[in-house]
């Protein structure tokens, strides 16, 4: 897991909690206590929860809320090649670009493949 950052947050990068439940940056707000500072909602139902600015739930300890960067899914498409000794392998960003450089490529096709970054 992606350490939690405060402003990749504000910026609107997706957040998650330690246990996967999806989270959503509400506000930050300096002039609260330490453990309120930061506002977000949390799960399905949007439960307003407050952080610790660093993402942590409790003060001391681990917990299965603090917060999270969530991986961020890209897919890119690869080409597979033969050579004289086993199988390589080409990523492309887009299938488009797969396509132009194809080449002999293994079932004439780019096998699109999901990433979390």
């Amino acid at each position: 897991m992606k350490p939690f950052s405060l402003e990749r947050a504000k910026a609107g990068d997706p957040i998650q909690t330690r246990n996967g439940r999806k989270a959503k940056f509400i506000t930050h707000v300096t002039g609260l206590k330490s453990e309120n500072r930061l506002i977000v909602a949390v799960g399905e139902r949007d439960a307003l929860t407050s952080y610790f600015e660093d993402g942590r739930f409790y003060s001391d300890q681990e917990g299965s809320l603090d917060l999270f960067m969530a991986p961020k899914t890209r897919t890119v498409y690869v080409n597979f090649y033969r050579d004289g000794i086993g199988v390589w392998a080409r990523c492309h960003n887009t299938a488009e670009e797969a396509y132009r450089m194809s080449g002999d490529r293994i079932g004439n096709r780019a096998y699109p493949v999901e990433i979390d970054e």
